[in-house]
C-alpha cells in the first residue's frame, strides 16, 4: 500500500466541510460528514448497481443504527470538549504555577542581598563589603549581586558573559566575577541620569499663562497677517500681467463675393413668397 505524497484528499474535505457549515448552519457535524462520505465513496452509485430488496435491507439497517451512532457522536464531542477544558485548566495552573515561583525567588533574592549589606552600587562598596567576608562567602555574595541585577533589575549588557557563573563548563574564578561586576556597575552609572539633570515642572500663576497666551495669539496673529499679504502680491502680478493681443479675423462678410450675398438675397425672397402662399 503507497501512501500519497500530499495531503490534497484531506484538504478538499475539509475544504468541503467548511463550505457546508455555512451553507447549512444549522446541521449537525455528522450529517455534514455523511454527505461528504456520500460523495467521496459514491454510494449513490452503489446503491443503484444493487437489487430493490438488498438496498430496503441496507436502509433499515441504517436507520436502526443511526440512534446509536448519533449517541457515540455526541459521547465523544463532550470528551472533547472536556479534554479541551482540562488542557486549558492545566495551563492556566503551570502560569500560574511559574509566577508564584518567580515572585518566591525575587522575594528570596531580595532577603538573601539584605544580608550582606544590601545592593553594592560602587566599587567601594564591593571592596568594603568583601572585606568582612570568607573566600566561600565573598563567592556567594559576588554571585547573588550578579543574579539579583540579572533577576530584578533585569539587567541586560551587551556582553551576556557578565552576569554568568561559568562559560563553556569552567566556572568563573572569584577576581574574574568580581570584575564583572565591577564593569556591569559602570555600565549601569554611565547610563544613569543624575538627579540633578531631572526636568522639574512649574505651574505659572493665572497672569503669567495669560501673558503667554497674548504673546502666542500675537505670533498666530502676525503668520496670517503675512499669508494674506503674500496671496495680496501674487493676486497683484497675475493682474498686472499683460494681456496677450488677439489676432484679427477678417470677416466673412467682406470676403464674400457679391454673387454670393445676391444669391443669399435670392432665396430670403423664394421662402418669403412661399409662406406668403399660405
Amino acid at each position: 500500500m503507497t501512501v500519497k505524497p500530499t495531503n490534497i484528499v484531506s484538504e478538499r474535505d475539509f475544504a468541503n466541510l467548511d463550505r457546508l457549515k455555512r451553507e447549512k448552519p444549522n446541521a449537525n457535524i455528522i450529517a455534514l460528514e455523511g454527505l461528504i462520505l456520500f460523495t467521496n465513496n459514491k454510494t449513490l452509485h452503489w446503491l443503484d448497481q444493487m437489487e430493490t430488496e438488498k438496498k430496503t435491507q441496507i436502509f433499515k439497517i441504517a436507520r436502526e443504527r443511526a440512534p446509536a451512532m448519533l449517541k457515540q457522536f455526541k459521547l465523544r464531542k463532550e470528551h472533547i470538549k472536556n479534554q479541551h477544558i482540562l488542557l486549558l485548566k492545566n495551563k492556566r495552573e503551570e502560569k500560574l504555577r511559574k509566577e508564584n515561583s518567580k515572585q518566591q525567588e525575587l522575594q528570596s533574592l531580595t532577603k538573601d542581598i539584605e544580608k550582606i549589606g544590601g545592593l553594592w552600587v560602587t566599587s567601594q562598596d564591593i571592596n568594603k563589603h568583601l572585606k568582612k567576608l570568607n573566600e566561600t562567602e565573598k563567592m556567594e555574595a559576588v554571585k547573588l549581586q550578579l543574579k539579583f541585577r540579572k533577576k530584578v533589575l533585569k539587567c541586560n549588557p551587551e556582553d551576556k558573559f557578565l552576569l554568568q557563573f561559568s562559560a563553556n563548563g569552567i566556572q568563573f574564578p572569584l577576581h574574574e566575577l568580581v570584575s564583572h561586576l565591577k564593569v556591569v556597575l559602570a555600565a549601569d552609572y554611565t547610563q544613569s541620569v543624575p538627579p540633578n539633570s531631572m526636568v522639574s515642572f512649574v505651574i505659572k500663576s493665572k497672569n503669567e499663562r495669560d501673558e503667554i497666551m497674548q504673546k502666542q495669539r500675537e505670533i498666530v496673529l502676525k503668520k496670517i497677517e503675512n499669508i494674506k499679504l503674500k496671496k495680496c502680491i501674487e493676486a497683484n502680478k497675475v493682474f498686472k500681467e499683460p494681456v496677450p493681443k488677439r489676432k484679427k479675423t477678417v470677416s466673412v462678410v467682406e470676403n464674400t463675393p457679391k454673387n454670393t450675398v445676391e444669391n443669399n438675397s435670392d432665396i430670403i425672397v423664394n421662402v418669403e413668397k412661399f409662406f406668403s402662399v399660405f
